[in-house]
């Protein structure tokens, strides 16, 4: 699960993001002498900053569903597992066990997961 200030981090950058967007579209008006510099850059990379601002809201977005809905489930799957296998297994046993193959490890420890 994100953490709060995480998931606060990825809000303001998001809100940034959005500005951004408002900036390129025109929505918002910066000063006088600041958007003349913002028109200019726009009229040399104005397509560059417009992928940019809209790719950044999409990322941010997805980067703030994925840790508010996205991650909860295999956190608690693998605190479950965690506590399954810690509970079985003493630290010796688990080092035995990581020293065994792969497939021998899933063997041994697949029953207490079901």
């Amino acid at each position: 699960m994100q953490s709060t200030a995480q998931l606060i981090n990825d809000i303001v950058i998001f809100a940034i993001f959005i500005y951004f967007i408002l900036l390129v579209s025109r929505k918002v008006k910066l000063n006088v002498s600041r958007q003349e510099k913002f028109d200019n850059l726009m009229e040399r990379k104005g397509t560059l900053l417009k992928i940019l601002a809209y790719g950044g809201v999409v990322i941010f977005a997805a980067l703030i569903l994925i840790g508010k809905f996205g991650f909860n489930g295999t956190i608690a799957m693998c605190e479950y597992v965690t506590e399954k296998i810690t509970s079985k297994y003493t630290y010796d046993e688990t080092q035995k066990l990581n020293k065994k193959t792969q497939q021998e490890q899933l063997d041994s420890v697949m029953p207490i997961i079901r």
